[in-house]
């Protein structure tokens, strides 16, 4: 089974002190209501954060973010295992409830057994595709809101 993870990066100003980002990611993942969050150097761990808007949500199941001062970027990790799992869940029931009760005969006919699959894959994609793009804009304005080095006087 493939691995579902999504891995990216987001640069951060040479004026942010790196130091001081983890604790700073942290507390923005604690406030998005993350659970697990733990701080390991450089690195923050994090379980079961949800994006989501107005119009939809998207569920990780694990991740990290790495915070790399030489190249001045925090890389992350995103499980979106959970999002595959629970949408297949969701479509399971509802296909049940479609497929089975007498009341909804109608969806029997091979057109809704081809569509079923079909609208779930784009469902799942388009979920995938707003929660880390949610996921990289919540990223870059903690970032951008992080402490800044203090400038030394001469």
């Amino acid at each position: 089974m493939p691995s579902l993870v999504k891995i990216g990066t987001v640069n951060f100003e040479p004026d942010v002190d790196p130091s001081s980002l983890p604790p700073h990611l942290a507390a923005w993942l604690n406030n998005v209501h993350a659970k697990e969050v733990e701080v390991r150097g450089n690195r923050v761990v994090f379980k079961r954060v949800r994006m989501s808007s107005y119009r939809s949500g998207c569920s990780f199941g694990v991740g990290d973010l790495t915070v790399n001062p030489e190249s001045r970027e925090v890389g992350y990790r995103l499980s979106y295992r959970g999002l595959v799992i629970s949408s297949i869940i969701t479509f399971g029931i509802a296909a049940t409830f479609l497929f089975v009760l007498p009341g909804f005969a109608g969806f029997r006919s091979s057109k809704w057994v081809i569509f079923f699959p079909i609208l779930w894959l784009f469902v799942t994609c388009a979920n995938f595709v707003i929660g880390t793009s949610n996921f990289e804009g919540f990223l870059e304005r903690c970032v951008a809101s992080a402490p800044r080095t203090p400038k030394r006087s001469r």
